[in-house]
């Protein structure tokens, strides 16, 4: 299971949220403008300006841009986040990555297992290794459910 998710995570992702043809168009036409750049490459430095940002690419280029968007979503690999809250309920026990590493580790309800079990409840992406399928409205609305229905039963 680790290594399917690990290996195709990525490439369903991509092909599950896609984004919209009109969308696409648009940024056809930014590019054709010379207005927007599509760059597959891993950032390895970035400096900001007083008007430019700065990337250093893995590709060793050096490129200047007005603006970045960042469009990789979360690193779901919890001892590596750099997220500071992420990392303290981590340091206390209060949350465990799950068996996967593609998130946190959950109880039945949809809590996070821990110290805190019952009483921290991720939602979205960082419950990707229990449900893989998360990120979507529908997935996200039954998540929602599944959070209020849990509270609802421990009042």
């Amino acid at each position: 299971q680790r290594i399917v998710m690990h290996r195709l995570f990525t490439v369903w992702n991509v092909c599950r949220h896609r984004m919209s043809e009109d969308i696409a168009s648009q940024l056809q036409e930014l590019q054709k403008q010379l207005r927007f750049q599509c760059v597959a490459a891993s950032l390895q430095r970035i400096v900001g300006h007083e008007d430019r940002i700065e990337l250093t690419l893995s590709t060793g280029e050096v490129q200047y841009f007005d603006m970045l968007i960042n469009c990789t979503g979360p690193d779901l690999t919890l001892i590596r986040t750099t997220n500071p809250l992420l990392q303290d309920l981590l340091r206390h026990g209060m949350i465990e990555p799950d068996e996967v590493g593609l998130g946190i580790a959950l109880a039945r309800d949809g809590s996070a297992t821990g110290n805190a079990a019952g009483k921290v409840f991720p939602i979205g992406a960082l419950t990707t290794g229990t449900y893989f399928e998360c990120l979507a409205v529908p997935e996200l609305r039954d998540q929602a459910a599944q959070i209020v229905s849990a509270y609802n039963h421990s009042s």
